[in-house]
């Protein structure tokens, strides 16, 4: 069984760069099934069957999910300039992450050093 499943793969122009959009699910043993885990992209003149290795899996959310028994909450950050938003918007969007992901993974890799 292969370990992801590509799908939905599209061209577009993306921060003026020429590049592959796509769909991968990981497969699961759990649930016997694959299981989406994001939209990621790719140089455009990548051939199909490498872009398996663009996938970036936001690992730190992946571990608290699949630890399943801890009570989430939430955090509000207020006063952030709109500029520094907007990069780091782009900036988790470059890496087929969501903000909240991505502020997730920073605020664990923060507190484990």
């Amino acid at each position: 069984m292969e370990r992801y499943r590509i799908e939905d793969i599209q061209k577009a122009i993306l921060c003026g760069r020429n590049v592959k959009l796509f769909k991968a699910f990981e497969y699961d043993e759990k649930s016997n099934a694959y299981v989406f885990v994001g939209q990621f992209d790719a140089p455009a003149k990548t051939a199909n069957k490498k872009l398996q290795n663009f996938i970036k899996v936001d690992w730190a959310a992946k571990i608290h999910h699949d630890e399943g028994d801890e009570k989430k909450s939430a955090i509000i950050i207020r006063n952030v300039p709109e500029s520094v938003r907007r990069d780091l918007k782009a900036k988790a969007a470059l890496e087929g992450k969501s903000m909240q992901g991505l502020c997730l993974e920073l605020i664990t890799k923060y507190i484990s050093q």
